[in-house]
């Protein structure tokens, strides 16, 4: 969505623009669509998981042409701008928000402005020496950016993903046939979660896009393109639950027959918003709720109580929409018990979906800085082609991996034996391609049955 904002901002301005996904390109196809296209500018995102597949993309540019104008922007390049210059030629990178200061950078490229330190936002090398501008503020309104340039992908490719979003039968039939794509109608999240690079980005602060445009966008996707199926990708949806009512409502009002699922602060979300926004076509929540101890909740800064918890599980059960909850291993203070009460609370309150991933550190987070001051990773780690490291200050690899399955299988056996063992066969054949791993999934599963996990019905 990020590249799509820029080329329609971009286009807007009266550049000839064009956003391409090249997620699954190879080095000859990246550089036979340069050739074609034979822009003067290119830019690409930077996330922390995938900057090595930047620098080479960087790299391919300026093989193709040395003169095209190369721009990386993206969390992480925010975040190190100088491992970006370090591991790629890339010319500029754009800190923090990044349609202003593109349309700036264009501008400045057309009138081959030699002095970039004006520009709001951005990092450059000078006479080897990395320069960081002033920070660009953030855009107050987001009514005033243009939507998203969908008409410069194929739409069809990025369909028929929601069948696993959902555990009603019906609804995977129904989602087969139609067609789904993301968006976003906010920026940001005001919380203060620890692990959280969202919280960094953003400096904790929410900006939304009216309800309106947000159901003007909904219409044009579903009127130009066919869109039924709609996954928000926003943060944290419903930091204004009235904003959450009111689109619903407009939903509602244009007869848009839709599906879509949202990402919900787990103890934010009121009954009334949730009548409104199933009627409206809302079938699923992911709720980050992250443990089921409030030492580690408090641990995190999740601001958040074990008992909102067991009262919001329980108003969505009411309410009848679907829950995905994620829960994250390895916290710090994390231990047996805290992982045994994280497995009880699952088993109480019934989420429909779980998963269960190891705490991973991000740059420029609190818990990153934490981990630095504790000796776990320094600022060179993100030098080598490796994903963000686990937070190993309470557990180590081996018990983080262990506590994952845990609970993970835990959750399956509690939703049945067929549900138990497609997850073992599943996390089999996802390594095939490693037959040692395959010895050791076994021995771990045998451990797990000889812990007899206490597990009860749905």
């Amino acid at each position: 969505i990020g590249i799509a904002d820029l080329s329609a901002v971009a286009k807007r301005a009266g550049y000839d623009a064009k956003a391409i996904d090249m997620w699954k390109y190879n080095e000859e196809q990246v550089k036979r669509a340069i050739k074609k296209e034979n822009p003067d500018v290119i830019g690409t995102s930077c996330m922390t998981n995938e900057r090595f597949s930047s620098y080479k993309l960087v790299k391919w540019i300026k093989e193709v042409n040395p003169n095209i104008k190369a721009i990386v922007g993206g969390s992480h390049a925010s975040y190190l701008p100088e491992h970006v210059f370090k591991m790629s030629p890339v010319d500029t990178v754009v800190r923090g928000e990044g349609e202003e200061t593109m349309l700036e950078l264009l501008d400045a490229f057309k009138k081959e402005e030699k002095d970039l330190s004006k520009i709001k936002g951005i990092a450059f090398m000078k006479n080897g020496q990395l320069i960081k501008t002033e920070e660009r503020p953030f855009i107050k309104n987001l009514d005033s950016l243009p939507f998203p340039a969908y008409e410069d992908f194929d739409l069809r490719n990025y369909v028929n993903r929601f069948p696993d979003d959902t555990t009603n039968p019906e609804y995977k039939k129904i989602f087969k046939k139609l067609k789904g794509i993301g968006i976003m109608t906010s920026r940001g999240c005001p919380w203060r979660c620890n692990f959280c690079s969202i919280m960094v980005s953003w400096k904790r602060t929410w900006r939304a896009r009216s309800i309106q445009n947000t159901v003007d966008l909904i219409q044009r996707l579903y009127d130009d393109f066919g869109i039924r199926m709609f996954n928000v990708f926003d943060d944290n949806f419903n930091v204004d639950n009235k904003r959450a009512t009111e689109i619903s409502k407009e939903i509602i009002k244009r007869k848009l027959d839709i599906y879509w699922n949202v990402q919900a602060r787990v103890d934010l979300i009121d009954e009334g918003t949730l009548r409104w926004m199933k009627k409206a076509g809302c079938y699923l929540l992911r709720f980050g709720m992250e443990s089921g101890s409030q030492k580690i909740l408090n641990n995190i800064q999740k601001d958040a109580t074990i008992q909102s918890i067991r009262d919001t599980f329980k108003m969505v059960k009411r309410v009848g929409v679907e829950s995905n909850v994620h829960v994250m291993v390895g916290n710090p203070g994390e231990t047996e018990e805290t992982i045994s009460e994280t497995i009880k609370l699952i088993q109480e309150v019934k989420p429909d979906m779980v998963s269960t991933f190891g705490t991973s550190i991000l740059p420029s987070t609190p818990l990153y800085d934490r981990a630095k001051a504790e000796g776990l990773v320094t600022d060179d780690y993100w030098l080598q082609d490796s994903e963000a490291p686990l937070y190993t200050g309470a557990l180590n690899p081996d018990q983080i991996r262990m506590y994952v399955y845990k609970i993970q299988s835990s959750f399956e056996k509690m939703k049945g034996t067929s549900s138990y063992l497609k997850y073992i066969i599943n996390n089999v054949k996802n390594r095939m391609d490693r037959p040692q791993d395959i010895v050791k999934y076994g021995v771990k599963v045998l451990k797990n049955e000889l812990l007899k996990i206490p597990v009860t019905s749905m």
